[in-house]
């Protein structure tokens, strides 16, 4: 060996040493030597394996939203063009499952504001369908079309909303996906 190839060597090796020693010390067993390392070295997410959670989007709490922008709407509709009624609801699906079977009831328009009332919502609410209970009592539902708009909506919204917060903790490749 050349001179300056063995010079290199020796200084690779000691730097090598250094950095060791640096890391776990000089442990006397082989547990010292562990916690040196545990210590010492910090694993992040990708070498310990991950982080694997799954989130349920809850469609129905949107959809609840969305009736009930539809009700304060038709409330001040209804009032601007002198309709009475009595009351306005709607029910209340408590799951996913349910979220297709949203219904506003709307109690008590007179018989002589019918038309009145038929052409606001079908001006007003063209994504919701109007149907009658009584002479005085209506419901409306809203299209199967526009349900399955909405979900897909807010579980896209919702996704990336996700990612955007995980992009801003710095993670590197996270998956996001629908499942």
């Amino acid at each position: 060996m050349t001179k300056g190839v063995r010079t290199r060597a020796i200084i690779i090796l000691a730097v090598l040493l250094l950095v060791i020693y640096g890391v776990i010390g000089l442990p006397r067993n082989k547990e010292e030597l562990q916690a040196n390392l545990q210590k010492n070295i910090h694993l992040g997410l990708d070498l310990k394996g991950g982080s694997h959670l799954v989130l349920q989007v809850q469609v129905q709490d949107a959809i609840k939203a969305e009736a009930d922008r539809a009700i304060e709407t038709l409330k001040d509709s209804l009032r601007k063009r002198s309709v009475d009624y009595a009351s306005i609801d709607r029910n209340d699906p408590q799951s996913v499952d349910q979220a297709d079977s949203i219904q506003i009831n709307i109690h008590g328009i007179p018989s002589s504001k019918t038309g009145d009332f038929r052409d606001l919502v079908t001006a007003e609410f063209p994504s919701w369908m109007l149907g009658p209970v009584s002479s005085t009592d209506y419901k409306m539902n809203l299209k199967p079309s526009e349900l399955i708009a909405m979900k897909k909506e807010t579980v896209t919204r919702t996704m990336q909303t996700i990612e955007n917060r995980i992009n801003g903790l710095g993670l590197t490749e996270p998956t996001i996906q629908q499942r």
